[in-house]
């Protein structure tokens, strides 16, 4: 399994078109990520679901999709953003 429940993903393959629920990365609307919500496994078809940050849902194959951050990664980053800023 190339993803986890958790992590942040970008649609990038254009399978889909480029509409609200299929947020093409880079295109009309935007860098657009989601949290992948379920995976169904392989052999199921679009098994993976994702919840993108504009409201909306939709489901995926692997290869329709791109890492954005793993799971917990995006805390970390937070975590030390705010240590530079407490630097400051």
């Amino acid at each position: 399994m190339k993803f986890k429940i958790g992590d942040i993903v970008k649609y990038v393959s254009g399978n889909h078109g480029d509409y609200d629920s299929n947020p093409l990365w880079g295109g009309k609307h935007g860098k657009v990520t989601g949290v992948i919500v379920e995976d169904k496994g392989k052999g199921v078809g679009l098994s993976i679901k994702v919840n993108w940050d504009n409201d909306t849902h939709n489901s995926y194959e692997e290869n329709d999709l791109e890492l954005a951050y793993k799971f917990g990664e995006v805390k970390e980053i937070e975590k030390m953003f705010d240590n530079i800023l407490d630097d400051i």
